[in-house]
């Protein structure tokens, strides 16, 4: 059990082992003498003592993404407004900048589940929120392109 801090990086004492319902609790004990097989499916509870650098890239990445997306979006919304104020609108164009919507909203989603994977320990408050801040960000900006991608749609119908 004690490997786990070394894979995980979670302290003993601040671990707790499931599996089955039962509880593992004995640090000397071989995980296999538990009864796990490979392949068994186990819950590892616990928290982290200090902030990976790893974790940092991932916050750093996330906030690339959502300035890069911010620009994207921008972007699109100033061709909807050059295609709201022609008479006449290019339906191919406007099925791409649908097509563009949509990936946007598939960035936002990878980057959702990207601040989602990242592990901070209790202390570390300032990233904390600013993971939070992030996350609200990207919310804003999937709906902004949900708006964006219903104009383009109603473009096309008409």
């Amino acid at each position: 059990m004690k490997s786990i801090d070394s894979i995980l990086h979670i302290p003993f004492d601040k671990q707790r082992i499931i599996y089955k319902g039962r509880s593992l609790t004995d640090p000397d004990a071989l995980i296999s003498s538990s009864g796990l097989t490979p392949g068994s499916r186990v819950m590892i509870l616990g928290s982290v003592d200090k902030l990976n650098p790893d974790e940092a890239v991932k916050l750093v990445k996330a906030k690339d993404t959502s300035d890069a997306v911010d620009l994207q979006l921008k972007d699109l919304s100033n061709k909807l407004d050059t295609i709201l104020s022609q008479s006449n609108s290019d339906s191919l164009e406007v099925t791409a900048h649908v097509k563009s919507t949509i990936d946007i909203m598939e960035q936002c989603m990878r980057t959702l589940e990207l601040l989602d994977s990242v592990r901070l320990p209790y202390n570390c408050e300032s990233e904390r929120a600013c993971r939070k801040r992030l996350v609200d960000t990207i919310q804003e900006f999937l709906v902004q392109a949900d708006k964006l991608r219903a104009e383009f749609l109603k473009l096309i119908k008409t």
